[in-house]
């Protein structure tokens, strides 16, 4: 979708786009289906996600990481950058949607999802995605690109898939820190 938009970013002169990713992206991916989306290979990639015994959930695991990928390798790509044209990508995590609305509104359902994706400030609202995705494709946002940024209450932080856990040692000194405060 980004590449036919491509000439249109370029043209406005200050063209920002943003994809919709996942905190799904985090898991593990399907080798196949994941080189597939990544060169470009729809119609590979389609008959991957069809064939018997990949499942569902794997196969959008799978096309979340590619979106981020995609979006991270462009957004440096010379002839995005030289019109100044910024991608990003959101990767909500728990949203309460009409898409969640059965896992949210069911108290077993959502402590399941929950346990599967922790989000310490517990299930999120379209509006908290919203307002990213407005900032990362308005005017105000003038030097990020590249960049894939979680909505996910904690999720990312909690489940260490960006940064290295703090060490025993560094942890307790944090910790001592914290309790003066």
């Amino acid at each position: 979708m980004l590449e036919q938009l491509h000439p249109f970013l370029c043209r406005s002169g200050h063209g920002r786009a943003v994809a919709l990713s996942s905190i799904a992206m985090l898991r593990q991916a399907h080798a196949g289906l994941y080189a597939a989306c990544l060169d470009g290979r729809r119609a590979d990639a389609l008959d991957l996600a069809r064939a018997g015994g990949l499942h569902p959930r794997t196969a959008y695991e799978t096309t979340k990481r590619a979106v981020s990928v995609w979006i991270r390798h462009q957004a440096l790509q010379d002839r995005w950058v030289r019109h100044g044209v910024l991608l990003n990508a959101v990767a909500p995590g728990i949203i309460d949607t009409p898409l969640t609305r059965h896992i949210v509104q069911d108290r077993q359902a959502l402590d399941m999802a929950l346990e599967r994706a922790p989000q310490a400030l517990g299930v999120g609202r379209p509006e908290h995605v919203a307002a990213l995705a407005a900032f990362l494709a308005g005017p105000a946002n003038g030097f990020i690109t590249g960049q894939t940024i979680f909505v996910d209450g904690g999720h990312e932080a909690q489940v260490g898939a960006g940064l290295p856990a703090l060490s025993a040692r560094a942890q307790a000194d944090y910790d001592a820190l914290a309790s003066r405060a």
